[in-house]
């Protein structure tokens, strides 16, 4: 993501790929305050599962990174900036 994006479009971009991970995005948004939060992993055969995870941090340079994953089934994980780079693990 080019350094001029805004950051309602780095958000934007987190969600798209916890979605693409396949989590359900919280019903209040994302909170990038540094502390694991627990979602839903829209994977997991039970509503309101809790199984998902992610983490959103912002620096005092305006940058966001975060990591999310699955504890179900061992899923994963992976983590992502907002300088365009994610990576899986």
């Amino acid at each position: 993501m080019p350094a001029s994006a805004s950051r309602f479009d780095a958000l934007a971009a987190f969600e798209r790929e916890l979605v693409s991970f396949g989590l359900v995005l919280p019903r209040g948004g994302l909170v990038a305050d540094g502390k694991i939060h627990r979602i839903d992993d829209g994977q997991h055969h039970r509503k309101n599962n809790g199984a998902g995870w992610y983490i959103l941090h912002e620096t005092p340079t305006g940058l966001l990174a975060g990591r999310a994953g699955s504890w179900w089934r061992d899923r994963g994980s992976f983590k992502w900036n907002s300088r365009g780079e994610t990576k899986l693990r």
